[in-house]
């Protein structure tokens, strides 16, 4: 479920996800933050509950979910390259309690043509570092 939303100032906005709203995890760079941050068997368990929803987000399948999940694990971060829409891509990062448990994710999304590989890191990165400085300040 979508929390905020804050819109940048760029002119051309990605707005693919209302406030209140909510999507199966697998869907968007926020979720796959969380859902790549879960043990193996956590994780098939919730692709496979949410199998049949995939389907409406551009066709999408289970397998689909399973491979965004694999990458987003290699690259140490969520990353919804046009899986929402195809010309959007997203860049999250999950937010994880005292026990590393995944409770919730911090994501940026852009237009593709601005959001390459250097640009996705240096994203990630950003929200990593605000995501520390909260842990801290609640200390």
């Amino acid at each position: 479920m979508c929390l905020d939303r804050v819109i940048g100032k760029f002119p051309i906005q990605v707005l693919t996800f209302e406030v209140a709203k909510s999507r199966p995890l697998g869907i968007g760079a926020g979720s796959l933050a969380i859902l790549s941050s879960m043990p193996d068997e956590s994780a098939d368990a919730v692709i496979d509950a949410n199998r049949l929803r995939y389907c409406n987000y551009n066709n999408r399948t289970a397998a689909d979910v399973k491979r965004f999940v694999l990458n987003s694990r290699q690259l140490g971060f969520g990353l919804s390259d046009k899986i929402v829409t195809s010309e959007t891509i997203g860049v999250g990062v999950a937010i994880k309690d005292r026990d590393g448990k995944a409770v919730a994710a911090i994501s940026v999304a852009g237009i593709a043509q601005r959001m390459g590989e250097k640009r996705q890191k240096e994203i990630a990165a950003l929200i990593e570092s605000e995501i520390m400085a909260l842990r801290f300040s609640s200390d």
